[in-house]
């Protein structure tokens, strides 16, 4: 009985290492529809998972079928998978076999060929402007050579054009953990999470590993402020901007702007001016500062305007018509910035305002 066992169990194993056997020699035929038969059914036997050999064969055999020009062949299994499974397959022979074993000597080269061919199939696909195809290709050319930053920066650089914005974001932080922390990477990410996936937690974290890189970067700077602005964190941002003139003096008109900004939210408007004029000593065409002198110049002026118009008929013969010299003055002393703020902007509603003031102050001027 013992030896029926025993023979049994030969005959399972033969038969076994058999379907091996003609896989390869499928192979070496040229018959990759057969090779691939037998391999797979070689491969789901239990004891085959530890068979650095049939791995290594499996991933030559799939490496076969996904690079075959035959279209009945293509038929098997779609290349892409194939790729996935054929690069499954060597890794495994390679974690399987000894050091310096028979397979592990050829698996890194079989990688290395395989990572070429696909990431060559991905430029194809984008020079044929098929990005979605493009960026399936230079993500398995990752897979295969996880080291790659080529495939992995393309693949960003292609996600982007196909939209997918989901695999752009994974793509930029992967390269940026490559150890690429330049500036331009820290930027696209930050946008990508910020703009197109609108997720403010990803764009919290982007923007504290981009500031902690670059302290002095006057963009980050600035987002990391408007973030704290939006948020309704007016101390924090007093405090950050205020660090901001210190670290960064060359963009003291965007700074003192943002000051600015804040005083005007808390109606504070003496204080916001001074603001915007301590911009404007930094740069005296800065856009929106001239804009906002202008505006609280008119602001005052519509202020002073609305007093006028409730005075009863006592109070405006004694004080109207000097208060109405007043109100003319502020709108006039608001028109030069605001003829600043067009001159850089050239925006058509500005322009409109701005005549309709001249006109309303009876001046002899007309922006065309």
């Amino acid at each position: 009985m013992k030896k029926l066992i025993y023979l049994v169990a030969l005959t399972c194993i033969s038969a076994c290492y058999g379907q091996l056997t003609n896989a390869i020699l499928f192979l070496q035929e040229g018959n990759i529809a057969k090779a691939k038969e037998q391999i797979d059914k070689y491969m789901i036997k239990e004891k085959s998972a530890t068979d650095a050999k049939g791995w290594f064969y499996k991933g030559n055999i799939y490496e076969a079928v996904a690079f075959t020009k035959d279209t009945i062949l293509n038929k098997l299994e779609t290349q892409p998978n194939a790729i996935k499974l054929l690069t499954e397959a060597y890794n495994k022979s390679l974690s399987l076999d000894k050091p310096n074993g028979e397979f592990a000597k050829q698996v890194p080269g079989r990688l290395e060929g395989v990572w070429g061919t696909t990431f060559n199939l991905g430029i194809e696909k984008y020079q044929m402007q098929d990005f979605k195809s493009s960026l399936e290709y230079m993500s398995l050319a990752s897979i295969v050579k996880p080291s790659d930053t080529t495939s992995v920066i393309n693949g960003a650089v292609i996600a982007m054009q196909a939209k997918d914005f989901v695999y752009a974001k994974e793509a930029y932080t992967k390269f940026i953990g490559m150890g690429n922390k330049s500036k331009k990477n820290y930027s696209q990410l930050y946008y990508i999470v910020k703009d197109e996936l609108k997720d403010k937690e990803a764009t919290a974290n982007v923007l504290a590993e981009a500031r902690k890189n670059f302290p002095t970067d006057s963009y980050f700077m600035a987002e990391e402020i408007n973030m704290a602005i939006d948020g309704g964190k007016k101390e924090e941002a007093i405090a950050k901007l205020n660090n901001a003139l210190n670290t960064d003096p060359k963009n003291a008109n965007m700074y003192y702007y943002n000051l600015g900004i804040i005083a005007k939210q808390s109606n504070d408007g003496a204080k916001a001016k001074e603001y915007f004029q301590n911009s404007l000593k930094a740069d005296d065409m800065y856009e929106a500062s001239n804009y906002m002198i202008g505006f609280i110049c008119l602001d005052e002026g519509d202020a002073l305007n609305k007093k006028i118009n409730a005075m009863n008929m006592k109070d405006y013969t004694a004080t109207g018509k000097a208060l109405e010299l007043k109100r003319d003055e502020l709108y006039k002393s608001g028109i030069p910035y605001l003829e600043k703020s067009y001159q850089v902007s050239k925006d058509d509603k500005l322009k409109v305002q701005i005549n309709n003031l001249y006109t309303k102050l009876k001046m002899n001027k007309k922006i065309d």
